[in-house]
């Protein structure tokens, strides 16, 4: 009996799903406009893809720092704020992602969307997608038609 105990236990330890990550809860600093650094770690936001840093967008025949503009809209959303953050795995560009949400909900990366500052990444939800769909036809955020 005790020989098939063993192999038993094996057997049941490699069928069980791995435990959960913890989740990152805390204070982030944005380091672009789809990067923010959490608990000493630098993670991309999930299902979002932010204009770099110093890129330009067109507004009629005016280039502007929409890169900037960007930058600056996540650092608003995440002023103050305590998000708690899960592993999404790595995004398209091979970073480590996550989902990462307020303490009322919000879900940051949807909200750089739906103001225009992100779009919705090849991995993203329907829901970014409707949001993506939203900013570009109200004209917001990096699809101004003024530069901001």
């Amino acid at each position: 009996m005790r020989i098939l105990a063993a192999p038993l236990a094996a057997l049941l330890w490699l069928a069980s799903p791995p435990a959960a990550a913890e989740p990152l809860i805390g204070g982030a600093t944005a380091l672009s406009g789809d990067m923010i650094l959490i608990g000493g770690k630098r993670l991309a936001l999930a299902g979002i893809i932010a204009p770099a840093r110093e890129q330009k967008c067109i507004a009629g025949a005016l280039p502007w720092l929409c890169g900037t503009a960007a930058v600056q809209h996540l650092v608003g959303l995440l002023k103050g704020r305590i998000l708690t953050c899960e592993d999404h795995g790595n995004d398209s560009r091979g970073r480590p992602s996550v989902l990462c949400k307020t303490g009322d909900g919000r879900d940051i990366s949807e909200q750089m969307v739906r103001a225009g500052w992100a779009v919705a990444g090849p991995e993203a939800s329907e829901a970014y997608k409707n949001a993506e769909v939203a900013a570009r036809g109200t004209h917001q955020g990096m699809w101004s038609r003024t530069p901001q």
